[in-house]
């Protein structure tokens, strides 16, 4: 596909899917992670930009086609805080990209970065910087 198609796609697709935007002051509307997943969830999917900064939450994604967006490995972090999965997905079509998981090495399901069903990563950084 050459570059000028490419996009043109782009474009028609970033009008069709709403991004939601989460910030940590707030100024988006949101500043949890959790609550934008939510909203775009409830309204049949869509992007959840994140903006700079570590987010301390835990997030759960149980519908479908909801799209999880950093701002960069190095800028965006999401950290659990050693409570369990950082980010646990069980819905159908979502992706997560562009952004570190922060978590502790741990066994089984405890202290873990991601539990993961049917979905797509790219862009991801899981460290263990305690």
């Amino acid at each position: 596909m050459n570059s000028v198609l490419r996009r043109a796609i782009q474009a028609i697709v970033r009008k069709m899917i709403p991004i939601t935007y989460v910030t940590k002051s707030g100024w988006s509307g949101y500043d949890s992670i959790q609550a934008a997943v939510n909203m775009v969830g409830a309204r049949g999917g869509g992007v959840v930009h994140i903006g700079p900064g570590t987010f301390y939450e835990r997030i759960r994604v149980d519908e479908d086609n909801v799209n999880i967006r950093g701002s960069g490995r190095m800028v965006t972090y999401i950290d659990a805080e050693e409570a369990g999965e950082a980010i646990s997905f069980q819905g159908d079509w979502c992706s997560m990209s562009d952004l570190t998981v922060n978590t502790t090495p741990g066994g089984g399901t405890s202290g873990q970065a991601l539990m993961v069903e049917g979905s797509y990563f790219s862009a991801i950084r899981i460290a263990n910087e305690r």
